[in-house]
């Protein structure tokens, strides 16, 4: 059986796609999610399929770059830089 296909949102030139926490331990509640305001430097495009068979890209500053490679590791993905 098939899995439906999803559209996936297109890399944005304009502003880094990266999703960051808001808020520190001693905040009440469940920490917000804000998207990075910094302009992007790089595409980094998934090497492997998902679940669903997608393979994603999004747009990045060299900071959410770094964090990604941090936590997903090198190997995760491919980086060309934005021109």
């Amino acid at each position: 059986m098939n899995k439906p296909k999803v559209k996936l949102i297109l890399p944005d030139k304009n502003q880094c796609q990266a999703t960051c926490r808001t808020g520190s331990f001693m905040s009440f509640g469940i920490p917000s999610e804000t998207r990075c305001e910094n302009k992007p430097s790089w595409i980094a495009q998934e090497l492997k399929p998902r679940a669903d068979g997608m393979r994603g890209s999004m747009s990045l500053c060299s900071d959410c770059r770094k964090r990604l490679e941090a936590q997903l590791g090198k190997s995760y993905c491919i980086f060309r830089r934005i021109e």
